[in-house]
């Protein structure tokens, strides 16, 4: 799970007003418009704290660690801003959450009984994790990513080097392998030898890749995240061919010797974030295959319905759509004007927390992707 799953799967937790929602856009180029749009969101939260009652130093309190905080950085393209003095499911909670993400965000101030986070489901098409292999025979190592997160791993199950395998008294003297032209294509690994030396020299190599590939077999069996490779073609293809190729979504060519990790994240990032795009056209595929059916439904309602059930097993929303309301749990309807004394929430983030509380995926959709143009679409597990 990335980092940026388990901020919205914690937040999702939180039940009781009040909670604070700032979000806002970054523009690298000038910082100034990011502080400039903190400020008015906080205005706007603090006249939202007054109607409710809560106002003076009570609301200062409350909104001041938000306030603070001097910078974010420069990758930033959105900010997300949540304070909470509110119970959960887990008992009564105080506390606040900073996020940075990787894409622009609508400006939205809202105090309600829940954290607003349907607005960052675009976020997690870009920071689904993912793992990078960077091996060499000089050097190995494997790095967990995200969108814009990278880590390296302890791997005390992969071998540090060609050596570690092949032993110590493994010497290029009669063979040597360059990384170079190959052909007519550029990039391919040459064996240059006398007799069988080359030979053996391949098959040197092959046990290394494979001492590798079985010592992935930990990391991989986790889930289902991806495998970028970044090595030299001749590795790169061995690792294709091997028990885990099917799991290798991209190939970043040459050695990655000296590559600071930033860098491969850079290069790395594409081949993971077209298999999530992939994974939410899957999706959106499935729900519309599925529509008409008692698993299925376009119908907020009904979602919600399932939502408090725990019944929701995929959560499509089409990002930018709100409905603002409150829903009747005993009636199981929606009411655009919420009776006396009930104040109003935005019923698709309601709806995306529900899935969330139990387990769900959720993904943000493009436009027009929905049945009937319904802001969003649900199947469920029973």
């Amino acid at each position: 799970m990335s980092p940026l799953h388990q901020a919205l799967s914690s937040l999702a937790e939180l039940d009781g007003f009040p909670c604070v929602s700032i979000l806002f856009a970054n523009d690298p180029t000038d910082p100034r418009q990011g502080f400039a749009s903190r400020r008015w969101l906080l205005r706007r939260a603090e006249d939202q704290l007054a109607s409710a009652g809560i106002a003076g130093r009570e609301a200062q309190d409350l909104l001041d660690p938000l306030a603070e905080g001097g910078t974010w950085s420069a990758s930033a393209r959105g900010v997300a801003l949540y304070r909470w003095r509110t119970g959960s499911r887990g008992g009564w909670r105080d506390g606040s959450q900073y996020l940075e993400l990787p894409v622009a965000l609508d400006e939205i101030a809202v105090v309600g009984s829940h954290a607003h986070i349907a607005a960052l489901l675009p976020a997690l098409s870009t920071e689904d994790w993912f793992y990078i292999l960077a091996a060499s025979l000089h050097q190995v190592r494997l790095f967990e990513a995200s969108g814009e997160t990278i880590h390296l791993l302890p791997t005390p199950e992969l071998p540090a080097q060609l050596t570690d395998v092949v032993g110590t008294d493994w010497k290029d003297s009669n063979t040597q392998m360059r990384t170079g032209v190959a052909g007519p294509k550029r990039g391919g690994g040459v064996f240059h030898g006398h007799g069988g030396r080359a030979d053996d020299a391949k098959e040197e190599v092959a046990r290394f890749v494979q001492r590798i590939d079985h010592g992935l077999s930990p990391y991989l069996e986790r889930g289902s995240a991806p495998l970028v490779v970044a090595a030299v073609d001749y590795i790169g293809a061995m690792f294709k061919s091997g028990a885990h190729g099917k799991r290798i979504v991209g190939v970043v060519a040459g050695s990655p010797d000296g590559i600071d990790e930033r860098v491969l994240l850079e290069r790395s990032r594409d081949f993971a974030c077209a298999v999530f795009r992939r994974r939410v056209d899957q999706a959106t595929a499935r729900c519309r295959e599925s529509m008409g059916g008692e698993r299925a439904s376009a119908d907020l309602a009904q979602i919600l319905a399932a939502g408090f059930e725990g019944r929701i097993e995929l959560l499509l929303v089409e990002g930018g759509r709100s409905v603002w309301g409150a829903y009747d749990r005993l009636n199981r309807v929606v009411d655009p004007a919420p009776p006396a004394g009930q104040s109003a929430e935005e019923l698709v983030n309601l709806a995306v927390l529900l899935c969330l509380r139990t387990g769900g995926t959720a993904y943000d959709v493009a436009a027009g992707s929905l049945p009937d143009r319904q802001p969003a679409a649900a199947l469920f597990r029973y």
